[in-house]
């Protein structure tokens, strides 16, 4: 049976090895961050800073004690003036590919759901790669919206 919790600190190198996955699969990101230890090392970095913020920033999906999937996410992320409305916004959500279509991501987006409730957040954001079609799909069950683009300009 899967759990759904927030992470220990002892288990942030086990996650830190999903993200490097996470990071390193096609048409799942943009392909544009390298997989390697320092890119490891700065995301760790990250990952404590958003812990010291928020105990609750780094959700993780486990089975048989073995961690198949997480997601990160920032509390707060509206602008830097005045909102109507406060935002969170979700960094990272990777489950391993054996694991996909068994309810794991719908289970960490309802668990990240009912912490934003409780913390008086009603809204969440995140990016999805317009080729990554399985994520949106899988959003779009889960009542999300596409609300905007993501525009790239290459400079020669």
């Amino acid at each position: 049976m899967v759990k759904i919790r927030i992470v220990s600190y002892s288990e942030l190198l086990e996650v830190s090895n999903l993200a490097l996955n996470f990071f390193s699969e096609p048409k799942v990101s943009d392909n544009s961050i390298i997989a390697n230890e320092e890119n490891r090392k700065y995301w760790l970095e990250v990952v404590y800073k958003l812990l010291a913020e928020n105990r609750d920033a780094l959700i993780i999906a486990e089975e048989n004690s073995k961690i198949i999937g997480y997601l990160l996410y920032k509390l707060d992320a509206s602008y830097p003036f005045k909102v109507k409305e406060k935002w969170s916004y979700i960094s990272d959500i990777y489950i391993l590919p054996e694991y996909r279509r068994k309810g794991i991501g719908k289970a960490l987006i309802n668990y990240l759901e009912e912490i934003l409730r409780k913390n008086g957040i009603n809204k969440i954001r995140l990016l999805v790669w317009g080729e990554n079609i399985p994520a949106l799909e899988f959003y779009k069950k889960l009542d999300f919206k596409i609300v905007g683009y993501l525009l790239e300009k290459y400079l020669r």
